[in-house]
């Protein structure tokens, strides 16, 4: 299994002052100037949008009652089964009502699809999407903003990927839901998927629950991610052109395949320090994901997909 550390090997020629005398021009590289260079590793996939009519199944209603226990337990600090915990509320805290029921109500959805033989809704197109949510006096920007939140927000729904879609209903409403990596649409099979995944995580608890401090939680869950995977170039060299069987914008890549890119080692280092109890956010750029994570009252960033990379530096002082 690969060590899991930055490796830069800076060999350093330096002539002696005399040959310096005799130069027309200085042509020294500095370190400063070879890494703001560098290419490194990204791989966040920017959400594909989709628009289509709503299937029967969205008429199917969400219970009122599953909402408002959903946020009474948010409140309460109280995780609904074994899987919430691994989601994190910071976004969630600082959205209106409005918004927080739009979220509870995705939460519902999900849940049943991560613990239910549920199957996913078929897109008319012969794709795969959650059912979508109804009556939601939300406009479309803001449905997407929080749509985008929660899915950052909750890593354990492995089975999101990285498309969008508009639903519109016959009452001018729409509501904005996610799309499911076709290997997860049959229930039967996602509910096994669903246990191989939670095998690994259960085996890496074990581990991270033997470190007393936070901070070494921290590290040994940067650690066991960073050891247990390898970036996925071939995939970006590709233009993702396999994401639909390398699930790289999930955190399954990184439990079940052993390849990934950045959004799977956001999500799963996120995924692994809420479940220990450690508040973390995963952040993003416009290609990249990484992460916060809150440690003695101070946040600080972390950076998985970088530090698990191999890089020789070479300075030369001419």
């Amino acid at each position: 299994m690969k060590r899991a550390k930055l490796k830069i090997e800076i060999l350093t020629v330096i002539f002696c002052s005399l040959i310096f005398a005799f130069s027309e021009k200085n042509n020294s590289i500095y370190a400063d100037e070879v890494l703001t260079d560098m290419e490194l590793p990204t791989g966040r996939l920017v959400f594909e949008e989709e628009t289509e009519e709503a299937a029967d199944e969205d008429y199917e209603s969400i219970e009122e009652s599953d909402i408002a226990e959903q946020s009474l337990l948010r409140t309460a600090d109280i995780a609904a089964d074994d899987w919430n915990k691994y989601g994190s509320d910071y976004f969630y805290d600082q959205l209106s009502d409005e918004e927080k029921a739009y979220w509870n109500a995705l939460d519902v959805i999900c849940e049943k699809y991560l613990t239910t033989e549920t199957d996913a809704v078929t897109t008319k197109s012969g794709a795969y999407r959650m059912q979508a949510i109804s009556g939601s006096t939300l406009a479309k920007a803001q449905q997407k903003n929080v749509l985008l939140m929660f899915r950052y927000s909750n890593p354990q729904y492995y089975f999101l990927n990285a498309t969008v879609y508009t639903i519109s209903y016959s009452n001018d409403t729409i509501s904005l839901v996610f799309g499911i990596y076709p290997a997860f649409e049959n229930g039967t099979d996602r509910m096994e998927k669903t246990e191989k995944v939670k095998e690994q995580v259960d085996a890496w608890q074990e581990q991270i629950d033997q470190c007393s401090k936070d901070y070494e939680k921290v590290k040994k869950i940067h650690d066991l991610i960073c050891e247990k995977v390898y970036y996925n170039q071939a995939l970006v060299n590709s233009d993702f052109a396999t994401e639909s069987t390398e699930y790289s914008q999930s955190v399954y890549s990184v439990f079940c395949t052993d390849k990934t890119v950045c959004a799977g080692y956001a999500q799963s280092f996120a995924m692994m320090c809420n479940g220990s109890g450690i508040d973390t956010a995963v952040v993003t750029s416009s290609n990249h994901e990484w992460n916060k994570v809150k440690i003695c009252s101070s946040w600080y960033n972390v950076d998985c997909t970088w530090d698990d990379q191999s890089v020789v530096i070479i300075i030369i002082f001419l």
